[in-house]
Order: structure tokens, then sequence, then C-alpha cells
């Protein structure tokens, strides 16, 4: 990024070109937040799934909720019908 040749780089920090290559445009797409990027781990994929199931429970729940009339976890009031 400030000009040294991937080159010189590569064999400063003893990484490979390629590896350089592939942070350097993992850096251009997405930022800092790019660079920080792990690969998925069972147990992180595992994780990912119960987050994402969980909310969709969340919102199953919520529209329920609301189908039935519930305001903030409490049950409708109830006319008397006049």
């Amino acid at each position: 990024m400030r000009g040294e040749s991937l080159g010189e780089v590569s064999r400063e920090i003893g990484v490979p070109v390629h590896r350089l290559e592939e942070w350097r445009t993992a850096f251009l797409v997405a930022g800092l937040e790019g660079l920080r990027a792990r690969p998925d781990t069972a147990e992180g994929r595992e994780l990912k799934e119960a987050r994402s199931k969980i909310g969709e429970l969340t919102m199953k729940i919520e529209l329920l909720e609301r189908a039935l009339g519930k305001t903030d976890g409490r049950a409708p009031r109830r006319t008397s019908g006049r």
C-alpha cells in the first residue's frame, strides 16, 4: 500500500506473494474487516446456524403475538362487545 513491491514485502516478512495479493484484495474490498475474516470452523458454522434459527423463531413468535393481539407480552384486553 505504501508503494513497495510485493516481492520485497514477501521476502521481508516471509509471506508468499500470492498470500499478500489475497490480503491486499481483501483489504481493498472490505477494509480492515476483510483482513479479520477467518475460515469457518465446524463450531462457527453451527453457531451461525443456531443464531439464524433463533432469529427465525423470534420473528415467528412476534408475528403470532401480533396476530393474537398481544402487546408487550401481555394478553389483549377483552371488550364487552358493546
